[in-house]
């Protein structure tokens, strides 16, 4: 994988980065439908046992080659003062995928700050249907209703808004 070359020191041929935003992960539930596996409740006779079992299993989830996908943090940082966007956006979508997938068990919104990591690549890189599909991938897996609170979703809908409006002056 990419990103695992670039952990390594390797650099990547744009060739090999695909970032197809479907392909990294199952398709996220539908709006009106809850979380796919949803955490037991105690109160219905659901053992400690059940509980710890469910958590494993969205832990595992959330993993990123080995890793949870909040630790790979550092990687990116270092990617993007580096300047290089082709392996921070492969390790990205790597990481929207594990987060999408976290999210399907624990009923809330996939990390938001990813979407917006990947998205200012694309921004820069003047792909702005790219961008655009991007963000409502995280619409799609994120309806209103599971939305928590911050920042990021405001910033989301606005680089959308912008990107819509750069897209039509081409």
């Amino acid at each position: 994988m990419t990103f695992l070359r670039t952990l390594c020191g390797l650099k990547a041929d744009r060739a090999s980065i695909i970032y197809d935003f479907n392909m990294c992960s199952d398709l996220p539930p539908k709006p009106d439908m809850p979380p796919i596996y949803p955490r037991p409740d105690i109160t219905a006779g659901a053992g400690f046992e059940d509980l710890q079992r469910h958590d494993a299993l969205r832990d595992q989830a959330e993993q990123v080659a080995g890793y949870h996908f909040t630790e790979w943090v550092p990687v990116l940082d270092r990617l993007r003062a580096e300047k290089q966007d082709d392996e921070a956006l492969a390790l990205l979508m790597e990481i929207i995928a594990a987060t999408e997938r976290g999210a399907r068990f624990s009923g809330r919104e996939p990390a938001p700050g990813y979407t917006h990591r990947a998205a200012v690549i694309l921004r820069r890189r003047k792909d702005y249907q790219a961008e655009i599909d991007l963000i409502e991938r995280w619409e799609r897996a994120c309806p209103p209703e599971r939305r928590g609170p911050g920042a990021t979703q405001g910033k989301l809908a606005e680089r959308k808004r912008k990107a819509r409006e750069l897209l039509s002056r081409i």
